[in-house]
């Protein structure tokens, strides 16, 4: 259940995988720098933050599209009850030289490190579960922060 993952294995195609239709988007990328701590906990819904690692920087609009194969990507979710600290989806393309992509080990030690590194820089924000979610094993629970499909 914590293992999932992305895109299509295209290399630097953005490719949508769950559309059957071309939908019009925009991306607004915000550095991660200019982001407060606060706005972290202040969306209602289904609603997460969506950063690329290592630079944190931020897409206000995301979806499959962002998903690039050489990259990895941290979503900041919701909790999962009430009292709960938020979850942390850690997407890994499998293109992305950090780690292993197909050493599970590897990944979870990844995610945990790019956890910690986000948490540095958003005031140690507190996270519950770090889910790995690796390219093309992505869970329906991953998919529905994505608006746009």
């Amino acid at each position: 259940n914590g293992r999932q993952m992305g895109a299509p294995p295209l290399g630097s195609a953005r490719i949508s995988v769950r559309s059957n239709y071309a939908t019009p988007r925009v991306t607004t990328v915000v550095r991660g720098a200019d982001v407060e701590y606060s706005d972290l906990d202040e969306r209602p819904g289904r609603n997460g933050r969506f950063f690329k690692y290592p630079e944190w920087d931020e897409y206000e609009l995301f979806d499959s599209d962002d998903l690039w194969s050489e990259h990895a990507y941290l979503l900041f979710g919701e909790p999962s009850g009430p009292g709960q600290t938020p979850c942390v989806y850690v997407w890994v393309g499998q293109y992305f030289e950090e780690c292993n992509y197909m050493d599970p080990v590897e990944c979870d030690k990844f995610a945990a490190r790019a956890t910690r590194d986000f948490q540095r820089l958003f005031a140690r924000v507190p996270v519950g579960p770090i889910y790995v979610v690796k390219e093309l094993e992505e869970d329906e629970d991953f998919w529905e922060y994505f608006v746009l499909g």
